[in-house]
């Protein structure tokens, strides 16, 4: 969101975890100041060219540490600053939750109600407001609609995710309630419960019950290809071309079309903001600003399903106890040429934003937020390590037929291989398909991560299986035709 979860950790497998690779780092001095470890990691980020982008830290309220590197426009050479506005992709989902609970405090709905009460000819008559913001709905991922039956020379909007569902009725993947999986149709569906039950548009709702009433003034809702405009410090999202070795914008890579043609779609995405805006939105949050307690205290807790287990979701956030850091609510996204991350330790005031606008590798953005809680709560930590560089091998694309097919582990995790002319694809279920590289005839990496997969064969030569190499390998086996 390659089509992964729109806007959700996307270009890279949800259900992968990066291989480490490289040096291990050094644990720095703990008896540093926050702020000299901090400019410490910008300082090697910088140096070995490993991040592009905003992050900060700041405690209650105001912003203790912040770094700004890279550029904003590669073609103007134009370099980011600390107001740069950038794509939030999934962290947007926090705020159309908001925006729903604004409209149940007003009495205009409840979060129990059924989905199909409120919008005309929803072809699901079980799913409620609630299950929507949990994702717990089972419905399936809009983008396996449109990847298979939209016209990509027409830019879609939230209109058209509903015009589609009321048409194919694609089965949910399990009944309400009964378990969680992650799901950008439901935020869509909420957004466009927004608009039908105010009478604006999702854009100019957020504008006028969230962004404004809290000074958001550099937030907004923004589809650049859908909606053109001229917007002043606008960080541009760049993403690795491997075959000429350069950051483009996605716009120009086939495998990237859908960046165009999902663009009018909002409620899982599409809030653009800058990092000072995102500290005084967690702030809002921390205060309970907008909504009741009662209501918040509902947002932030997590989510049960049917059988009496419990997720780490609310409605929006993803939540965490800590024994040593307290309650900490965070949310990611992930849209080609973004990741965004905005973590909130609720009982220490502290809060992390992360903004980057030049696709690193996985491991890599991971090791960052992990130096940058570290710092944060001021314990030691260590630098992340450099990537290394994959070089990608020339081999007979022919051979590709030979590993087309659906490998499985269990009914989540579920990856389909198929052949797009001169290119392999691989598109995990929920997604649409990303490019795989060979780094040898039978070995490929995921662009933008350290995940290698393996095809493995059999004494007689047939493909019966992948590998994903992680952490560890995890095997998923070919499903006969």
């Amino acid at each position: 969101m390659h089509i992964n979860m729109k806007r959700s950790i996307i270009s890279v497998f949800i259900i992968l975890i990066v291989v480490c690779f490289g040096t291990p780092s050094v644990s720095q001095n703990s008896e540093n100041s926050r702020s000299e470890n901090f400019h410490t990691l910008c300082r090697y980020l910088n140096k070995n060219h490993m991040f592009n982008g905003n992050i900060l830290i700041a405690e209650k309220g105001k912003p203790v540490c912040e770094c700004t590197i890279g550029y904003a426009s590669l073609e103007n050479k134009q370099r980011l600053t600390e107001n740069s506005i950038f794509e939030l992709a999934s962290v947007s989902k926090q705020f159309t939750a908001t925006g729903i609970l604004i409209l149940v405090e007003e009495g205009e709905i409840c979060v129990d109600q059924l989905v199909d009460f409120i919008l005309p000819d929803f072809p699901y008559t079980d799913i409620t407001i609630r299950n929507l913001l949990t994702h717990t709905s089972g419905l399936p991922a809009y983008e396996e609609l449109f990847e298979k039956y939209w016209d990509r020379s027409k830019i879609a909007t939230n209109k058209d995710v509903l015009d589609m569902l009321r048409k194919y009725a694609p089965p949910v993947h399990f009944a309400p309630g009964d378990q969680w999986e992650y799901s950008n149709t439901g935020y869509v569906m909420l957004a466009c419960i927004i608009e039908q039950v105010s009478g604006l548009p999702y854009a100019e709702f957020m504008k006028e019950y969230v962004f404004e009433p809290l000074g958001l003034h550099s937030t907004l809702v923004y589809s650049r290809r859908y909606s053109p405009g001229s917007i002043p410090d606008y960080a541009y999202g760049y993403v690795k071309d491997h075959e000429e070795n350069s950051y483009v914008l996605p716009d120009l890579l086939p495998s990237e079309d859908y960046v165009i043609y999902l663009d009018g779609i909002q409620g899982d995405g599409c809030v653009n903001s800058t990092a000072e805006d995102l500290v005084k939105w967690c702030q809002a949050v921390q205060r309970k600003d907008l909504i009741s307690e009662k209501w918040w205290d509902e947002a932030l807790r997590p989510s049960v399903l049917n059988n009496g287990d419990t997720t780490d979701y609310g409605f929006g956030w993803r939540i965490e106890k800590d024994s040593t850091d307290g309650r900490i609510i965070s949310h990611g996204g992930g849209w080609p040429g973004y990741r965004t991350f905005d973590i909130q330790y609720l009982d220490k005031d502290i809060t992390l934003v992360y903004l980057c606008n030049m696709e690193p590798a996985s491991r890599t953005q991971h090791q960052i937020l992990q130096a940058m809680k570290d710092i944060a709560n001021e314990r030691p930590f260590q630098m992340p390590s450099v990537p290394v560089k994959r070089k990608v091998a020339g081999i007979d694309k022919s051979i590709y037929t030979l590993y087309t097919g659906t490998y499985c582990l269990d009914s989540a995790t579920v990856v389909t291989i198929t052949t797009d002319g001169e290119k392999l694809l691989a598109q995990r279920r929920g997604g649409t398909p990303t490019e795989i590289l060979p780094v040898s005839k039978s070995r490929f990496f995921v662009p933008g991560s350290e995940t290698e997969i393996e095809f493995l064969q059999d004494g007689q030569g047939k493909i019966t299986s992948i590998a994903i190499l992680q952490l560890g390998t995890t095997i998923l086996i070919r499903q006969e035709e």
